[in-house]
């Protein structure tokens, strides 16, 4: 499925980027829980 504007690596990266957010945002939270 191409999107037009960017390329498949680039929405890939930008999936990994906010998995990696929300990965570091849930940790944070355990952390000072």
């Amino acid at each position: 499925m191409a999107t037009g504007w960017a390329g498949d690596g680039a929405v890939q990266d930008q999936i990994d980027a906010t998995v990696d957010d929300a990965i570091k945002r849930a940790r944070s939270q355990l952390h000072h829980g």
